[in-house]
């Protein structure tokens, strides 16, 4: 989930939240907007939303497909 969107669900200010986690409101409005936090306000915000927003949320990664991978190579058993 998406920063901006959780402190939204949480009907909580960007200044609240900042002060939940010890950052300034400007600086909690940047990583809303998107911005990377640093390693220390990553863990501080993924602690303090209980794992609802995760690092992996401040990058836009492609979903993955959900099908098991296909082992292409033949097992020592079938080779014999």
């Amino acid at each position: 989930m998406k920063l901006g969107a959780w402190i939204k669900k949480e009907k909580l200010t960007l200044a609240a939240f900042g002060d939940r986690i010890g950052r300034h409101v400007s600086a909690v409005q940047r990583y809303a907007a998107g911005r990377i936090p640093n390693r220390e306000t990553m863990v501080d915000i993924y602690v303090d939303t209980r794992g609802e927003v995760m690092p992996n949320d401040f990058y836009d990664l492609p979903e993955l497909e959900t099908e098991p991978a296909v082992v292409s190579e033949p097992s020592a058993l079938e080779a014999a």
